[in-house]
């Protein structure tokens, strides 16, 4: 269900998940390449309506037609997200 390069990440807190996988990867094209690679990233918990997330998956989508968004449950809270995270823990991806 979930898709990660090798790693679990509360994909509510879009800063946290960029400095952790940026500041973890060999480089920003590394990472690229790995999402590019996986053709899919999945979020839960960003509404498009908060904080910015929908100009910020648009930007995204514009930037990287090549990986798809696929968005679980945006309106979810952070409970949703923890379980979720749990649920998927052993889930290592493709």
């Amino acid at each position: 269900m979930f898709k990660f390069t090798g790693k679990v990440l509360s994909l509510s807190a879009a800063a946290l998940f960029a400095s952790t996988m940026i500041s973890s990867a060999d480089s920003l094209d590394d990472l690229v390449k790995a999402a590019k690679a996986e053709g899919q990233l999945t979020t839960i918990a960003l509404p498009h309506d908060w904080c910015g997330y929908g100009a910020v998956i648009d930007a995204f989508k514009a930037k990287y037609p090549e990986i798809t968004i696929n968005e679980l449950n945006p309106d979810a809270g952070s409970g949703d997200e923890v379980e979720a995270i749990k649920a998927n823990k052993d889930n290592k991806g493709p």
